[in-house]
């Protein structure tokens, strides 16, 4: 499949510092329904792995940052499927502060690019949520590393 840049996109309130997670919410092939992940994209021919983090946390989420809040978490691709696939995964996140009714203003707004067919549905939850919720390693993978960069989290 190639290589995908794959964001954890943290939302914290402004008053209370409480941290949310911006999932994405989209229809995926292995079962035909809707799924919840991080944002994420296929890194293409002339494109840097950051490049595309930047460009997906827009295009998903319908937020846009600049290359200096999106921090990636892995010098080296990571193969989370080594046995099976040649995905290479790149994992990034950004963190922004806002007014909590921001925060909020950003759940279940339909986004994605209509030209690649994306149904996508954004989907704010606290971190624990976010644990429940993502059902794929890469997803699960994305918000070890980012606790673990956050010292919050040790392996």
């Amino acid at each position: 499949k190639g290589e995908v840049s794959c964001v954890m996109v943290i939302l914290t309130d402004e008053e209370s510092g409480e941290r949310f997670n911006l999932l994405v919410k989209q229809r995926r092939i292995r079962n035909g329904g809707f799924i919840y992940e991080q944002v994420a994209g296929l890194v293409d021919e002339g494109d840097t792995p950051h490049e595309v983090a930047v460009r997906e946390v827009e295009e998903e989420t319908g937020i846009k940052v600049t290359a200096k809040q999106v921090f990636q978490l892995n010098d080296e691709p990571y193969f989370p499927s080594s046995g099976t696939s040649d995905e290479a995964m790149y994992y990034f996140y950004c963190e922004l502060t806002m007014p909590r009714q921001k925060i909020f203003s950003c759940q279940n707004n339909e986004t994605g690019v209509a030209s690649e067919h994306e149904q996508i549905f954004t989907h704010v939850a606290t971190l624990p949520e976010a644990f429940d919720l993502i059902k794929n390693p890469n997803g699960i993978l994305n918000m070890v590393l980012y606790q673990r960069a956050k010292g919050e989290y040790h392996i």
